[in-house]
């Protein structure tokens, strides 16, 4: 995923979101030929526009939690479908909003689920 994003450093968010939902596709789609393959990848932005990638430790995955704390994120997310070698892509674009938190309550398993209200908005 990170190395996708390194060869597209000049794309949006959108686009970005786009290409990788389309590799997941068309990268399963290839070894299942005969088969509609649904795949779809999300980009999560902060609102000075940091991406915030998948935490590779308990840490870290607090961290993330915190910076989201009273603070809308805009989740971008690619869709794609690959049949018959034929692949369509698109996008939607949620806004979420996080009451505020604190450590403790980043530690609760599933909290963040529970401290959002997306509103979700289609592009085409």
């Amino acid at each position: 995923e990170r190395g996708i994003e390194a060869l597209h450093q000049d794309k949006s968010d959108e686009q970005l979101a786009k290409i990788l939902a389309k590799a997941k596709s068309e990268a399963v789609w290839s070894e299942h030929q005969n088969d509609l393959v649904i795949a779809a990848d999300t980009l999560a932005l902060l609102p000075d526009g940091r991406r915030l990638h998948k935490p590779s430790s308990a840490k870290e995955a607090v961290e993330l939690c915190l910076l989201q704390s009273g603070r809308t994120i805009q989740a971008m997310t690619g869709i794609s479908m690959t049949y018959r070698g034929k692949t369509i892509t698109n996008i939607c674009a949620t806004s979420i909003s996080y009451i505020d938190f604190d450590e403790k309550t980043c530690k609760a398993p599933n909290i963040l689920n529970t401290m959002s209200r997306q509103r979700h908005i289609i592009y085409s």
